[in-house]
């Protein structure tokens, strides 16, 4: 046997350290190579760290919510194989003498198997926690705890035995961490990971950029018909935000300054001749900025099924880092957010030099002529824009052509399909 000290590896995105989450194995515990050995968490993502190898677990040298640093030991395990070709500069060390007890070695602990765990995913495991549900305790058909299940134990209210094991009842009250001041009661929450991420990403966007927002109305019939063409072309959902990245490309490449970047550094511009596009998602964590690649070179049905899988990702907390990066122009769909506002002013995601969201598609009252007034689909749109490189007339060009283009429906059409 052979004592193996593992330490949090390269994790990628320039990101040096993280917070652990939570353990999946404990002290004394047998594990298997590749089962779940933790979560951490990093400014931008929840990644999922595997056991590195068959053996048993000797040493846990992180608490659940401590800071570690790549290359810092972890977790101590003794094997029989120690893995090869590591990068992350963990050590193995040989075994004393055969006579020479080794700690752990009768197994003082309880034993996980891979084939004992439950499988969820991390943002499961934290729903669950909130609401005091035990998910090992969640019978399950389909082989993976999801939050349905977990809102199933929540609001049985038959409750047999197996559902009444799995709402935890805490023997003790829990106080959450507060301070009184002579306002009144107050209640502290530290800006930890990925929040604490947004926060400085927000104040940088508006501190270093000032920021000019313009609010603009357009006919969403063309938009409409055309979405719904597809849908039924193709069979699925493409969705408003799909079309809506498909349909700005044209427009960036009309108007490149649209699609750049600041380099504050060497006071440049950069022109981007590619186009990457986020979009703003909605997480438990927060707000987060996935990107399609070569939006101009995918189909529309390629752009949605990348916006579906990207979305689910961010909001189980499984989005690859590599995900969140080289966007080159940001889109928001507030639509289905916002059932009363109209207009907005998004924050720009610095460097980049512009930012458009979508608010809801509504009926509105609108001039047919000099004398008759109708009712039609209407969409509305805000662009932020970085008032050091974009002027007002770039900004109002800009929306010129998208805003033709989406109310031109077989230009549109032509546009988002092959």
């Amino acid at each position: 046997m052979a004592t193996y000290e593992f330490r949090l590896p390269d994790i990628g995105e320039g990101l040096h350290e993280a917070t652990v989450l939570e353990w999946y194995v404990d002290p004394d515990g047998t594990v298997t190579e590749d089962e779940p050995l933790c979560d951490v968490e990093t400014e931008k993502a929840v990644v999922e760290i595997p056991v590195p190898c068959d053996g048993t677990v000797t040493d846990l040298r992180v608490d659940a919510g401590g800071r570690v640093e790549v290359g810092d030991v972890i977790a101590v395990f003794e094997t029989d194989e120690v893995p090869t070709g590591e990068t992350d500069g963990s050590e193995a060390t040989t075994d004393p003498p055969a006579d020479t007890p080794v700690p752990g070695a009768n197994g003082g602990g309880q034993t996980h198997s891979t084939t004992e765990r439950v499988v969820a995913m991390p943002s499961t495991r934290r729903y669950a926690r909130r609401h005091d549900v035990d998910i090992t305790a969640i019978d399950t058909e389909h082989g993976r705890v999801t939050r349905n299940d977990i809102d199933r134990v929540r609001t049985d209210t038959g409750r047999d035995s197996s559902t009444r094991k799995a709402i935890r009842h805490p023997t003790t009250e829990v106080t959450p961490h507060s301070v009184e001041d002579p306002a009144g009661p107050t209640t502290r929450e530290p800006l930890t990971g990925v929040r604490k991420r947004i926060s400085e990403r927000m104040v940088e966007s508006k501190t270093i950029v000032p920021h000019v927002s313009s609010g603009y109305e357009s006919d969403a019939g063309a938009f409409l018909a055309v979405k719904n063409r597809l849908d039924e072309r193709y069979d699925t959902d493409v969705g408003h935000t799909a079309l809506l990245m498909k349909a700005v490309v044209p427009a960036l490449e009309a108007h490149p300054v649209m699609n750049a970047a600041v380099d504050d550094r060497a006071d440049e511009l950069v022109k981007k001749e590619f186009y990457n596009i986020g979009f703003a998602t909605d997480t438990d964590d927060g707000l987060v900025v996935p990107v399609v690649d070569d939006v101009d070179e995918k189909s529309i049905v390629e752009v949605a099924r990348t916006v579906r899988r990207h979305a689910e990702a961010a909001r189980e907390g499984t989005l690859a880092p590599s995900a969140l990066r080289g966007g080159t122009f940001t889109v928001s769909n507030l639509g289905g957010y916002d059932e009363y506002g109209r207009y907005g002013t998004p924050i720009i995601n610095y460097p980049q030099v512009a930012i458009l969201a979508l608010g809801p598609i509504t009926n509105r009252p609108v001039a047919i002529n000099d004398s008759d007034i109708g009712v039609r689909k209407r969409m509305t749109t805000s662009l932020s824009f970085d008032h050091r490189v974009v002027d007002g007339t770039d900004a109002t060009e800009f929306m010129t052509t998208l805003l033709s283009l989406l109310e031109d429906r077989d230009e549109l059409l032509l546009t988002v399909t092959p």
